[in-house]
């Protein structure tokens, strides 16, 4: 039979129809004519291919073989029409709730009468990211742990996938497959993994961390990453007060002002590997006014500064810090401190700076 512009070949009615999955839910139609060679062929992709809830999806049409930029094209969303017109291979429309289902339709109709029609069902879904790393931080720490290089870092997956009956995936119901830097990672991959620690990034790189959570039956999936990059640990110094003991809420700097006489300073080195600033795997070289210092071996973060007399004076304090666990963990600073001669003046004054949050 001679087609003609007139003839509407539905082909759906007449071909067996093998469907097959895309990403994000998409679904394709081949529809087989059962002449030699030839194949008709509807695609429907969707971007992005694991929508979050309330976010624009872009959907794009294409064909092997009907000539979609002459051809008819209507969209359809849950049965209604949308967008109409010659060569409309893109409709775009925003995803619902977490858990909702709907599904897009759209129907391409060739100048030769030739038809044929595919879906695709949207169901959003989301999943965050949030990491710290192992480092080092003072106790009430306002910030999170950043990973200098020598760290490692957790990473935990927070997935939102609401089943169609309106109630959270748990869990272990979800697969989580996680890839680093790009390359994927099956010995952390699995149902339940939310959670993973990985070696931190190199000095001065960084850790692209990518995450797909998907449900048990594939029918909702969510994608997330996040980049991580290698920080250089930050030595501050404190007061420490004999009665009320560390002062973290004011980082002493430049010209700061100590109690009278004899004062102990401690410091944090934030961001190191080591557990705590007195771990024996850190070794310290302290110097004031340029000469060596030796601190209590059970508290070498820690040093006392007494000035002969109880007279005023200038502290030059320094210090270099390295980690013998962690070849790429070194770390030094200088600070100009004043020792007042009035007993009764505060140990911390207008110079002191906020903690590095």
């Amino acid at each position: 039979m001679t087609r003609t512009p007139a003839t509407r070949t539905w082909l759906i009615a007449f071909a067996t129809i093998a469907i097959f999955m895309l990403p994000g839910g998409s679904q394709a139609i081949s529809l087989p004519l059962g002449l030699s060679g030839t194949q008709y062929l509807l695609s429907l992709a969707e971007s992005p291919a694991a929508p979050a809830p309330g976010e624009t999806v872009l959907f794009t049409l294409s064909s092997t073989a009907i000539d979609l930029p002459s051809a008819t094209i209507s969209w359809y969303l849950d049965g209604t029409a949308e967008a109409s017109g010659v060569g409309v291979t893109t409709f775009a429309t925003q995803s619902g709730a977490a858990g909702s289902t709907h599904t897009v339709s759209v129907v391409a109709e060739g100048s030769d009468g030739t038809a044929a029609e595919t879906k695709a069902t949207l169901r959003p879904a989301a999943v965050s990211l949030q990491w710290e790393a192992d480092s080092y931080v003072p106790p009430f720490y306002r910030g999170r742990a950043l990973p200098a290089a020598g760290t490692s870092v957790t990473v935990h997956a927070d997935a939102q996938l609401v089943g169609s009956g309106g109630a959270a995936l748990p869990a272990s119901s979800i697969r989580y497959q996680w890839s680093v830097n790009g390359t994927p990672r099956a010995d952390l991959s699995g149902n339940g993994r939310d959670t993973i620690t990985i070696a931190g990034p190199m000095p001065h790189g960084a850790l692209v961390v990518a995450v797909t959570a998907s449900a048990d039956d594939g029918t909702y999936q969510a994608a997330a990453q996040t980049r991580i990059a290698a920080v250089t640990p930050v030595l501050d110094l404190y007061a420490a007060d004999p009665l009320l003991g560390i002062r973290y809420g004011d980082a002493l700097s430049n010209g700061s002002t100590l109690s009278a006489g004899k004062a102990t300073i401690a410091l944090a080195p934030y961001y190191m590997a080591a557990a705590s600033p007195d771990s024996s795997a850190l070794s310290y070289r302290w110097e004031v006014n340029g000469d060596p210092v030796l601190a209590d071996p059970g508290t070498p973060s820690r040093l006392t500064l007494a000035l002969s007399g109880g007279a005023a004076g200038a502290a030059a304090v320094s210090l270099a810090l390295s980690d013998s666990l962690a070849a790429f963990q070194s770390a030094s600073g200088a600070w100009q401190l004043m020792v007042s001669a009035n007993a009764a003046s505060t140990p911390f004054g207008s110079a002191a700076k906020a903690n590095p949050f």
